[in-house]
């Protein structure tokens, strides 16, 4: 089972969602500082994204193999 994210972590994602989906031709990101947990908001965003459309293509990139790897496997 995955790591359960925190409300803060919860409400990033979807903020992150909601802008991305509101299609007004910006380009968001999300600033987090370090150590408040930026790959469980991720987890959480892509979850939300496949959730509203499974079709929908993601590409994760990072520089540190280790992130990527519990990306895969944070919610299986």
């Amino acid at each position: 089972m995955g790591k359960e994210p925190r409300d803060y972590q919860s409400e990033a994602a979807l903020e992150l969602f909601k802008a991305v989906n509101r299609c007004d031709g910006t380009h968001p990101i999300a600033a987090i500082p370090t150590g408040a947990g930026k790959t469980v908001v991720m987890c959480e965003f892509i979850e939300m994204c496949l959730e509203d459309d499974f079709s929908r293509k993601i590409l994760v990139l990072s520089h540190v193999k280790d992130v990527s790897c519990w990306i895969i496997f944070c919610r299986t």
